[in-house]
């Protein structure tokens, strides 16, 4: 657990960061605020935090157990006292005090090794949660960055569809004025269309893709805020083999 705390702690001193209207929504970033909103990585964080807890000493039964009561008891009255010659005496507000107090020790000495195990599983128990924990942390990571790159794909995507749009709608103005002049049939100019007509669709697909991938990223990274942030498309190689050296 502590490692996990250190390891997100490091990565969260880059800063909590907003998203505002049509700003670069960097990797850095995206990651940072996943660590501080995730929902998943909270509650596995505090699984880690209650099983570390849980290893401690006072709860492994090694300690004895010590028990303390106290009390007191407080009377306020009105007595009448009759003597044995039929003479009486009465006291108003007579007032009765009393205290009690107890204090108890208990401690097994041998429960066949019953502590031992006990204390040995909560630690398996706890190391059982750390993994979890990282194991729900890289998945996190896994889904956030597959999520970060689609969206850079499907808006480089989005472009090209846009301008192949362009290009079909000059493709069938030219169409329609060969039609109109006499230049080509009436054929040339449909099948333009028709083209015009599947790149548009390829385009409002593509857009949608777009807007529900951010949408996805929002659930990753924990917050409700409007798609209309970008993020960075440039994609740099690590250049890890050496063909020479190959």
């Amino acid at each position: 657990m502590k490692r996990i705390n250190i390891i997100v702690n490091l990565l969260m001193l880059v800063g909590s960061f907003t998203i505002s209207a049509q700003s670069i929504l960097t990797k850095k970033e995206a990651l940072a605020i996943t660590l501080e909103n995730n929902y998943g990585i909270k509650v596995a964080t505090n699984n880690a935090a209650i099983a570390e807890n849980n290893t401690d000493i006072l709860n492994s039964g090694y300690l004895p157990s010590v028990t303390a009561t106290a009390g007191a008891n407080y009377r306020n009255e009105n007595q009448t006292i009759t003597r044995q010659d039929n003479t009486s005496t009465s006291i108003n507000n007579a007032v009765t005090k009393s205290y009690n107090a107890s204090l108890g020790l208990n401690y097994t000495i041998f429960d066949g090794l019953g502590r031992k195990y006990n204390y040995q599983q909560l630690k398996e128990r706890y190391n059982l949660s750390e993994l979890q924990a990282r194991e729900t942390i890289e998945n996190v990571y896994v889904q956030l960055f597959t999520t970060y790159f689609q969206i850079a794909r499907l808006s480089e995507n989005t472009k090209n569809l846009q301008e192949a749009l362009l290009i079909s709608k000059q493709r069938f103005e030219r169409a329609k004025y060969q039609y109109e002049y006499g230049q080509s049939t009436k054929l040339d100019m449909l099948n333009a269309q028709v083209d015009v007509n599947n790149d548009s669709i390829s385009y409002i697909n593509s857009k949608q893709d777009f807007i529900n991938a951010k949408r996805s990223l929002n659930v990753i990274l924990g917050v409700n805020k409007e798609v209309t942030y970008e993020v960075e498309t440039a994609v740099t190689f690590n250049n890890l083999l050496d063909f020479n050296e190959l």
